[in-house]
């Protein structure tokens, strides 16, 4: 299911994937790690940060709604060392793409960049941000048409917030959405994932069209076009720029400054990772990763080291109720060692009168249906079975030593409520 709104809404990404193996039911039956995890916005408001518990699922907001800014899934980052949790916003008033730092603490904001990008017709798509907080600055990347591909700088906040260039990268003008970004701050790798050119071709640069990439549960990946600028009579989108979702890894500090390495997937190899948290204990980025059966699709914690000696190392499998994920949302418990994300659980849907019980009247057509215990919702479907796979999500937390379930997850919320969070990062220490 796609929900997909131009600039002040965006895709919700539902990568439904067959699993296989359970978690033990000695780390079922233990209480989850950790008492809450930090969220950000719902898809229609109010965009606050909360505190949202990892126990029950609840949600105590920490700051005032946020006006006039918009943000697309996961473009956010936390540096607990300043106890600030950054945000890549689209400003309305400005029109501007500006990097936003609420306290933890009271939710007030203490960071607002402006920054050297130009909003393309999906806010968000293309962007990517990464807090480092042992130098507690924010490594940020972004389209840009004056390079032809993508603009990796570094702000430092607290620091005088002078923005810098650290690489510039030549990629097709493709965004992806549903894009992940995280910092190695041991090693001092920015690590993204990006459409770039296939290897050995030049990336092509379409100045009339931005385009904006989905990967599907297959891996297939779908592409929508858009006018840079509006016309009464727009003629047909070009063909789309050739490119593949690679693995970017920029290194930001250190000797090495500024070199960038592509580390290629392959997910027929087993080299695939679709979103990207760090593990700080063994220096290694982690994510969902996919294997495929005869009868469909394993999913999977997975280990990338790199980018020198480069290994796709699997964890272990996500336990198999889950089906499906809320787009690249995680986030990793450095001390509890648990990665948390947003998944869906496969629950038959069934036909209901909840909805004339709240006093909606279906439209001719469409069939009332619920997911027990949350109230119903009209679709536009000939029997509620069609909609199996739009199951409520739970805050889930797997053990990054073996992707088991840590604790019983909270149902967090589901399709017709529309209050999943925009996006989470844990607290450490």
């Amino acid at each position: 299911i796609d929900y997909q709104y131009k600039m002040a809404h965006f895709s919700l990404l539902l990568v439904l994937l067959c699993t296989a193996c359970h978690a033990s039911q000695e780390n079922i039956n233990k209480p989850l790690a950790g008492s809450f995890v930090y969220g950000f916005g719902t898809e229609n408001g109010p965009q606050t940060l909360t505190k949202i518990s990892t126990l029950d699922g609840t949600s105590t907001p920490i700051s005032k709604p946020l006006m006039k800014e918009l943000a697309a899934q996961e473009l956010s980052s936390i540096d607990n060392t300043k106890g600030v949790y950054y945000l890549l916003e689209y400003n309305e008033t400005s029109q501007q793409p500006s990097l936003i730092g609420l306290s933890t603490t009271d939710g007030s904001v203490t960071v607002d960049i402006k920054l050297p990008f130009t909003e393309l017709a999906f806010v968000g798509v293309g962007q990517y941000v990464a807090a480092d907080p042992v130098t507690n600055c924010v490594v940020i990347a972004g389209q840009d048409s004056t390079v032809k591909g993508y603009h990796v700088i570094e702000v430092c906040p607290f620091a005088g917030a002078t923005i810098k260039t650290i690489a510039e990268i030549p990629a097709p003008n493709v965004g992806l959405l549903g894009s992940s970004s995280i910092v190695d701050y041991v090693n001092g790798f920015f690590y993204a994932d990006m459409p770039l050119a296939p290897p050995g071709t030049k990336p092509e640069w379409d100045a009339e069209f931005n385009h904006k990439v989905k990967r599907n549960p297959d891996l297939t990946l779908e592409v929508t076009s858009e006018p840079r600028v509006k016309r009464g009579s727009q003629p047909p989108p070009p063909p789309v720029p050739k490119f593949e979702v690679d693995i970017v890894a920029v290194q930001y500090k250190g000797v090495n400054k500024g070199k960038v390495d592509i580390i290629r997937q392959n997910p027929d190899e087993g080299k695939y990772i679709s979103t990207l948290a760090f593990d700080a204990k063994r220096e290694k980025v982690v994510g969902f990763g996919v294997e495929q059966t005869s009868s469909g699709y394993n999913k999977t914690l997975v280990m990338l080291s790199g980018p020198v000696n480069t290994q796709f190392t699997r964890i272990g499998y996500v336990p198999s109720q889950y089906k499906g994920e809320m787009g690249p949302i995680t986030a990793v418990n450095q001390a509890a060692r648990v990665h948390y994300s947003l998944l869906q659980t496969v629950t038959p849907w069934v036909p209901s009168d909840d909805c004339k019980k709240q006093g909606i009247q279906c439209p001719t057509g469409s069939l009332c249906c619920m997911l027990p215990p949350d109230h119903g919702a009209c679709f536009n479907v000939k029997s509620c079975a069609e909609l199996s796979v739009q199951g409520p999500f739970d805050l889930v937390g797997l053990s990054l030593d073996t992707a088991e379930l840590v604790g019983k997850a909270p149902r967090i919320c589901s399709i017709q409520d529309f209050k999943c969070p925009w996006s989470i990062e844990a607290p450490n220490n």
